[in-house]
């Protein structure tokens, strides 16, 4: 079996399971602990509220550093090819403003955006969300 948009928690959580995946289920969703690329990583798997089926993934990585930025833009290249979106947005932040850079792509009703957000050069944030594009 294999994850679906449109499937409700228990369906998910089905899936999971026979995965062998350790998952829990909180207020927003199922959260995975999980290491991603070498890197430790939290997974969350939103619900809609009206209709309770799966509307986002989200993976938010642990420390994040640029090997693994250049490793997510590598891969979801690699693995979805060149036609992508990118953009570049500054955003101030109480006394410092940190840039964040989007990048996105679309497959068979699928989006996908890994976001990086960065200072000088650390690191604030990597991750990516994947979406239905028909909502």
């Amino acid at each position: 079996a294999k994850l679906t948009w449109g499937m409700r928690l228990d369906n998910v959580q089905m899936v999971l399971e026979k995965e062998g995946v350790a998952a829990r289920i909180e207020k927003s969703g199922i959260v995975w602990n999980n290491s991603i690329f070498g890197t430790e990583a939290t997974t969350k798997f939103h619900f809609g509220k009206d209709s309770g089926t799966l509307q986002l993934i989200d993976v938010s990585f642990e420390n994040p550093t640029p090997s693994l930025c250049d490793t997510l833009l590598s891969h979801f290249t690699a693995v979805l090819g060149k036609t992508f979106v990118q953009s570049t947005k500054e955003q101030k932040v109480a006394f410092m403003t940190l840039n964040m850079e989007l990048t996105s792509w679309k497959i068979k009703g699928t989006a996908l955006v890994v976001t990086l957000v960065k200072h000088g050069g650390e690191i604030f944030h990597a991750g990516f969300s994947m979406f239905p594009t028909n909502i």
